[in-house]
């Protein structure tokens, strides 16, 4: 039995997991804690977690902060809650539990600790979650490429243990539910018919195509985003690196398949857990002292 415990939040696009450093898991719908008060999920967490020592959560869009932050001194991780895909209450509700337990928030990856400058032109990259995975990969090297692939897809870039870049879900490659404004979704919100967060939330391939072409699509724009971060490691002169894929859709062996295919080149599947997993293994690391985790700094 481990001496002290550790536990990682990953609130995402469809359910909320919760992994421990001791082999525990946990996965509640968006829409079952949204049915829950703030009171009934904190007695929850106690009965069920009272041997952690910290929790790390990623929660919504990070950009409110630029580092990892004492829960207690944050009122607000995130700007503003619009644009942040569709709204059901359970992660805001949670957030609020958290403020009990020792926790630290993990921080989006956005225009105020972008590690490259020039990704400044995208208000945001990545949600914390991603930042999660991100540390979780850290396993298969330092540096690698790293694309989550669900819901939505975003992909990050690390050079050396640090995220060097970062492309959004609302920015390039679709996910299956959500995905970037075309012109046709910019001339429906123009004409009022939908909003800008309606049009992002339906912008994935399955808005289309049915799911075994939704599939195949996917996999195109997912290599596709992937072969745009070669760039970035080929401009630092980095020549061997790893190219990892998490989300649900790294546990569908046909689509890693596929993507493998169009890549000409081995994916190593990270699995839906990846990022709650990567959020315990860095509370473990933030409670034994680390002040700077994947290149951002630790405020705790």
């Amino acid at each position: 039995m481990r001496e002290n415990v550790f536990a990682g939040i990953d609130h995402g696009t469809r359910a909320l997991r919760i992994a421990t450093t001791d082999g525990r898991r946990e996965e509640f719908s968006r829409e079952r804690l949204a049915e829950m008060t703030v009171e009934e999920i904190r007695e929850m967490i106690r009965e069920k977690y009272s041997d952690v020592r910290l929790f790390a959560l990623s929660y919504s869009m990070g950009d409110a902060i630029n580092e990892f932050t004492d829960i207690r001194r944050v009122s607000q991780p995130v700007k503003d809650l619009r644009g942040a895909g569709e709204f059901k209450g359970g992660g805001t509700k949670f957030f609020e539990a958290m403020r009990e337990f020792p926790c630290v928030l993990i921080p989006g990856i956005h225009r105020g600790n972008y590690q490259d400058w020039r990704f400044g032109v995208f208000s945001h990259g990545a949600s914390p979650d991603k930042v999660g995975v991100a540390h979780y990969a850290l396993k298969y090297g330092k540096n690698l490429i790293v694309s989550d692939c669900s819901s939505n897809t975003v992909t990050l870039a690390m050079i050396d243990g640090r995220i060097r870049g970062a492309i959004d879900a609302c920015i390039f490659s679709p996910g299956l539910l959500q995905g970037p404004i075309d012109l046709e979704a910019i001339r429906r919100i123009d004409s009022h018919e939908i909003s800008a967060t309606q049009a992002f939330s339906e912008g994935g391939v399955r808005k289309i195509f049915s799911e075994e072409r939704a599939l195949e699509v996917l996999a195109l724009f997912c290599a596709m985003e992937i072969e745009s971060m070669k760039v970035l490691m080929r401009e630092a002169g980095v020549q061997n690196y790893g190219i990892c894929l998490a989300g649900e859709l790294s546990e569908n062996r046909e689509f890693l398949k596929r993507v493998e295919v169009l890549l000409n080149s081995e994916v190593i599947p990270l699995g839906k857990w990846s990022s709650a997993e990567g959020c315990a293994e860095i509370a473990e690391e933030i409670y034994r002292g680390r002040k700077e985790i994947l290149g951002l700094r630790v405020n705790f």
